[in-house]
């Protein structure tokens, strides 16, 4: 079991890191902070974006996450989890794993024993894709086993 002052470090630090993206995401497309809010269409106001980043506030929630990841132009995961490569990062309170495998598993793309990783989500992606681009057999034939792992699972997949 973590200890709770454990995860209180692990939300500040994860708070911290995504606040740290952000500024650095917003000054290198040479953004105030002020312009950045405007991209958001009003949801999230200059002197939040000066707080989050300060740190002066409450930790960063999903939607703020979400909101600025849209304002940035960059993918929300990019903003959690900065550097995808094998460098260390804490995924959780008292687990480690390098910053690309807890973006992937983040994501769902790891495979898990219990059916809830999203693999056939990115497979039914990749065929749709592929067959689009090329319409011979073994493209259909792929997007053919990419829908039927999908509605195995259960999910609504439109033809």
């Amino acid at each position: 079991m973590t200890n709770p002052s454990d995860a209180t470090a692990w939300m500040k630090e994860l708070s911290q890191r995504i606040a740290l993206q952000v500024r650095t995401t917003r000054d290198k497309q040479g953004l105030s902070a002020a312009e950045l809010a405007e991209r958001t269409n009003g949801a999230i106001t200059r002197d939040t974006i000066a707080n989050i980043e300060s740190r002066k506030q409450r930790p960063i929630n999903v939607a703020e996450l979400i909101i600025l990841a849209k304002a940035l132009g960059v993918p929300p995961l990019s903003l959690i989890y900065p550097y995808l490569v094998d460098s260390p990062v804490d995924d959780a309170p008292g687990m480690s794993a390098t910053n690309g495998e807890a973006a992937l598993a983040f994501c769902g793309y790891l495979e898990t024993d219990d059916d809830t990783d999203l693999l056939p989500l990115f497979r039914l992606h990749d065929a749709r894709e592929w067959y689009r681009d090329d319409s011979s057999p073994e493209a259909r034939q792929s997007l053919k086993s990419a829908v039927r792992a999908a509605k195995s699972r259960g999910w609504t997949v439109s033809s």
